[in-house]
């Protein structure tokens, strides 16, 4: 349907004005307020067809896929030809250019209702302006894409384009978009849920597709906020979760034809994981296993098939990378096991750092790693490793670790249980392909006690 159609002959514009596509039970599936082309009278010297402007406002679609295969626009697509060679060269580019181009769309739906629960996301808001769009013109022109998400999330992309040069330059960035709608469509491979958690990325790229595609990015960023996870069963994985204040990834530069990497800093604050073992069930493996349904015993495992060992000089040496720090701050881990008592060990705060982490590996790699346990025993770890070869030298120090949180261990048979000590112990540790070469230490249990269970007599 359409509300009205004008065409003037004198300045070779056509117009569309209310035109809908309806389904076929009458639902809404494609509409759009405006549609308008302006043919230039620069086509009768230059290359190709020239456009004044070519305009599409307030566009409407909702792509449905309702099964495997098909989707609401399936009837609409003509059929494959099953003669056509499949050694036909492809076509080449017509000659275009549109001189202004002007595209804004009211919302885009996407539904998948093949899997047994539908999802749907949105995006609106989207709005496309480049001037001097051409297949023809070989200087590069600009081009702004902006849109909003179904969160309120942004896109800003602009740069400058040329189609025949084959090449393509600007900036890219989404703020605040909901990771929410990501998570909905992969659902069924996951076995958590994801309660909340967003986005932000940016950064400048280089694209060239003349000879073979090509890339660059300079300054890239991303970010995570606020991450959520839970079971999506909480009764059969309670006390399971894990909580992310932020991930930030900064200072990132990518060079396809130098083949070379470049990562400046990752930061993880504020992780909180909890989760627990019994036997051999671990909680968190479970969270971010693949589901399994319940009456369904999985396959047969197959055989382990022996893998030849590894030829390192067939290891492919073709890309550099480097990411120059990773930082674990503020963080915590609230872990129940049947082998300490307490069950409940509370560790918090856990920083950590690598720095100087390159591939292929070389180099020294310095670590550092601090923590606390129920607000009493601390392990510090300070040292540094050529992950090349394995060797290095790290120092540690465990203070104030109680000696009765092991009575879970004690056999059956021995009849005891510790009630009192505290084992302290720091040295030095020295690796040779990732092994212990030599160990320098110094320790104590102090203030030790036992007791035979049903007994006063005690050892102290």
């Amino acid at each position: 349907h359409t509300e009205l159609m004008l065409f003037n002959p004198f300045t070779l514009s056509l117009e569309a004005r209310g035109v809908e596509l309806p389904e076929h039970t009458g639902e809404r599936f494609f509409s759009l307020d405006k549609a308008r082309v302006d043919l230039s009278l620069e086509s009768l010297w230059h290359p190709g067809l020239v456009f004044d402007s070519v305009a599409i406002e307030q566009l409407y679609v909702h792509i449905r896929r309702l099964t495997e295969e098909d989707f609401n626009f399936s009837d609409l697509l003509p059929p494959e030809q099953a003669d056509q060679a499949a050694e036909d060269e492809p076509a080449s580019l017509p000659g275009i250019t549109i001189h202004d181009l002007d595209f804004s769309a009211e919302r885009i739906v996407i539904s998948d209702e093949a899997r047994e629960e539908p999802v749907s996301t949105y995006y609106e808001g989207l709005a496309i302006r480049v001037s001097d769009l051409s297949t023809v013109i070989e200087e590069g022109r600009p081009y702004r894409v902006d849109a909003t998400a179904e969160s309120g999330g942004t896109l800003h992309w602009e740069g400058h384009v040329s189609i025949p040069g084959a090449h393509s330059e600007g900036s890219l960035a989404l703020e605040d978009i909901s990771l929410l709608p990501f998570w909905r469509f992969l659902e069924p491979q996951l076995a958590f849920r994801l309660n909340e958690g967003t986005m932000r990325l940016d950064g400048n790229y280089q694209l060239s597709w003349q000879d073979g595609f090509g890339f660059a990015v300079s300054d890239g960023g991303l970010q995570l906020d606020a991450l959520s996870i839970t079971p999506k069963k909480p009764e059969a994985l309670p006390d399971t979760a894990l909580d992310l204040k932020q991930l930030s990834i900064t200072g990132v530069s990518l060079d396809s034809v130098a083949q070379q990497a470049t990562v400046q800093d990752v930061v993880i604050d504020q992780l909180q994981v909890f989760g627990w073992s019994e036997g051999s069930q671990v909680s968190l493996a479970e969270l971010f296993g693949a589901p399994t349904p319940a009456d369904d015993p999985g396959p047969d495992p197959a055989p382990a098939q022996a893998e030849p060992p590894a030829d390192p000089a067939a290891a492919d040496d073709g890309w550099t990378a480097e990411l120059k720090s990773i930082r674990l701050a503020n963080s915590a881990a609230h872990w129940r096991s049947e082998f300490t008592s307490p069950p409940l060990l509370q560790v918090t705060p856990i920083n950590a750092s690598l720095t100087n982490i390159r591939w292929p590996l070389a180099d020294d790699t310095l670590m550092q790693l601090a923590l606390q346990i129920n607000e009493r025993a601390a392990l510090e770890v300070d040292g540094a490793v050529d992950l090349a070869s394995g060797d290095g030298a790290i120092t540690f120090s465990l203070a104030e670790l109680p000696v009765p949180w092991f009575n879970p261990n004690l056999p059956a048979a021995l009849n005891a249980q510790i009630t009192d000590g505290a084992i302290n112990i720091a040295g030095e540790l020295a690796l040779a392909g990732f092994g212990p070469a030599t160990v320098k230490a110094d320790g104590e249990i102090k203030d030790f006690s036992g007791k035979i269970s049903g007994e006063e007599a005690s050892l102290t």
